[in-house]
């Protein structure tokens, strides 16, 4: 019978795991290929040090989590493991009905497959962006400025706080988890069920449940003490939500009343633990929930009621004039002064010099010239012009005011849009230079005037056309808009320089990675799920893959801590186009500072115009100048 029911229980559990093993190769190769992709990019762009610096705490933080919640639940699920010690198992072979007692090992590997499961997941629940919070928490700096009401530095709120935040969520989330496995695994030994209508455990579980209790009161005590932090950030105030006169004097002493009663309450549930008695964990537990509402919810609403409101604007005063100063401060606008104006005649000499600047002033709108540009400039239908940009630009005459607009191509216009279209051939994959004009003059006809026109751009000269707008390089390898990767060879009929010679990568168009082996190729277009990249005869070991081709995803993936939330606009410089963006440093964990919107839904508290970056729109280069090296998040 053996020789019969073996073989195909063995034979069974290597198909299973085969197949289990596939699937987990097939996720983890495409992580992998992910982040050889991003790997390949970084090292492209002559960053690879950001990605390792990246990679390293983003994947540093995902491990520690992750081994920590896997030998956490396995130490649980080992005191489990005690409870199916001698636990027999009904097995049926044809007639024959045995019992057999259920294999430690068994156990054991079941305990640490579901401790690896947890592990894992709780690696892959944390959120995005986790590692380079921590690298900034290691690398903070005192902002050298408390609040006034716990005396905090700044930057705990900024970088401490949230990070200390999402850690005891995950630890609560953690703590039920295991308590449910812990019930299932008692349950199904008997060492929990039911006696005369009312729960019965034996003193495992019950030491086991208190210490887990007991654990979990720490936790929430934890998280009660932090709430005060949180109430400078998201006050309860009558006046715009903001902190005020009862989250003061009476939330904040609640809560840390509270706090100390879950620290209370803990220490008698494992003293009730060790003991195997659960009657603490009880009374305490509901001690504790009265106290909470009490303390929490009640109290604050009878100050708010009889010493907030019958004299409000007294009560909160100090606090409107906290919220007024700390929202200056996180906005960069506590630099600002009053001065007065005191009014006199204008003499003719300032008449003079308004007149002069009132001559400069644009005589066209932005989407006029749009419409304009994109009926007389584009030119073919893949061809399209996102915004335009108005500027100043110096010429022979002075400063001209100048309106640019970059000619990129709009994928949806190619005529045949197959993949050598959409992916290889150069007048489809790069836009064509940009068009100028003079903002504050008219043509004869009525039109703007053009410094810059056609295709491929030509240069009008002229005593009043500033030199600066001359292109020499105007392929727009990388845009203001949304592109498909690109694949670029290079030869003596395309991608040339401006001397008509074959182009150098990184000088006439981007480095792109190159896609080299057969390896290096599959992993391409594993990760851009395309099979032509390895089919397709084009894609040769010289062959350049150029992704990011959109300014804004560029510097997003170089600086993920920096906002860039407005559109690049472009400026022609030594030749060529230059996307410069605005990045900002934002936070929503300034205390006192009342909250702001921004498009797209991002609430901030504090925000900085701390650094410029440029994208050369031929290479891709990009570069981030800081502008306020006094802001402490930089």
């Amino acid at each position: 019978m053996s020789e019969g029911v073996f073989p195909s229980l063995r034979g069974g559990r290597l198909l299973l795991t085969a197949f289990l093993a596939l699937l987990l190769l097939l996720f983890l190769g495409r992580w992998g290929v992910v982040l050889y992709v991003d790997l390949l990019w970084f090292t492209a762009e002559g960053v690879a040090d950001v990605f390792w610096t990246r990679a390293l705490w983003e994947w540093g933080a995902r491990v520690l989590v992750g081994v920590l919640t896997a030998l956490v639940t396995w130490a649980n699920l080992r005191v489990v493991a005690r409870s199916f010690q001698g636990l027999q198992v009904r097995r049926r072979f044809g007639d024959l009905v045995i019992q057999e007692q259920l294999p430690a090992s068994y156990v054991a590997w079941v305990g640490i497959l579901v401790s690896a499961f947890v592990g894992f997941w709780f690696a892959a629940l944390i959120p995005q962006g986790t590692g380079i919070r921590a690298m900034l928490v290691a690398h903070a700096e005192p902002w050298g400025t408390t609040d006034p009401i716990l005396g905090r530095d700044l930057g705990f709120y900024v970088f401490v706080l949230p990070l200390i935040q999402e850690f005891v969520g995950f630890g609560l989330l953690l703590l039920v988890l295991i308590a449910a496995m812990c019930t299932a695994g008692y349950a199904a030994t008997g060492a929990i069920g039911w006696t005369n209508g009312r729960p019965a455990l034996s003193f495992l579980p019950t030491r086991h449940f208190g210490v887990l209790a007991g654990t979990f009161l720490v936790l929430v005590g934890l998280r009660f003490y932090l709430v005060p932090f949180g109430l400078l950030i998201e006050g309860n105030s009558g006046v715009q939500g903001i902190f005020g006169y009862a989250d003061h004097n009476a939330r904040i002493p609640g809560y840390r009343m509270i706090a100390f009663l879950c620290l209370a309450t803990a220490a008698a549930v494992f003293w009730g633990a060790r003991r195997g008695r659960l009657l603490p964990a009880g009374v305490g537990g509901i001690a504790l929930a009265v106290a909470a509402l009490g303390l929490g919810q009640v109290y604050p609403a009878l100050v708010q009621r009889f010493q907030v409101q019958p004299n409000e604007l007294d009560r909160e005063t100090p606090y409107i004039q906290y919220a007024l100063a700390f929202t200056r401060r996180g906005f960069a606008l506590d630099g600002m002064v009053r001065d007065r104006l005191d009014y006199a005649p204008a003499d003719a000499s300032a008449w003079a010099q308004a007149l002069d600047r009132l001559t400069r002033l644009p005589v066209w709108t932005d989407a006029t010239l749009l419409t304009t540009f994109r009926q007389l400039e584009a030119r073919f239908q893949y061809y399209d012009f996102h915004e335009v940009a108005l500027d100043h630009y110096v010429s022979a005459e002075g400063v001209e005011p100048v309106a640019v607009s970059v000619r990129e191509v709009n994928p949806l216009g190619i005529p045949d849009p197959n993949w050598q279209n959409l992916h290889l051939r150069e007048r489809y994959i790069t836009g064509m230079g940009a068009v100028a004009g003079h903002l504050n003059r008219q043509s004869e006809e009525g039109r703007l005037p053009m410094f810059l026109t056609a295709i491929p751009p030509e240069f009008r000269a002229g005593p009043e056309v500033p030199d600066q707008l001359r292109l020499t390089r105007p392929s727009v390898f990388i845009g203001s808009r949304p592109q498909l990767y690109s694949v670029i060879n290079a030869t003596e009929a395309s991608f040339l320089g401006p001397d008509g010679a074959q182009g150098i990568a990184g000088v006439d168009y981007p480095n792109g990675i190159r896609v080299g082996s057969i390896m290096r190729t599959t992993a391409l277009a594993w990760r851009f799920q395309d099979p032509n990249l390895l089919l397709a005869a084009e894609v040769g070991s010289e062959s350049r893959l150029v992704i990011r081709r959109q300014a804004q995803e560029r510097v997003t993936a170089l600086a993920p801590f920096l906002l860039f939330p407005e559109a690049p606009y472009p400026v022609l410089e030594d030749g060529r186009v230059v996307w410069i963006l605005e990045g900002f440093t934002a936070s929503v964990s300034l205390p006192l500072s009342s909250a702001h919107q921004l498009p797209g839904g991002r609430r901030v508290n504090y925000l900085r115009n701390s650094v410029k970056a440029t994208v050369d729109a031929v290479t891709g280069e990009t570069r981030l100048y800081i502008v306020d090296p006094s802001d402490p998040l930089i």
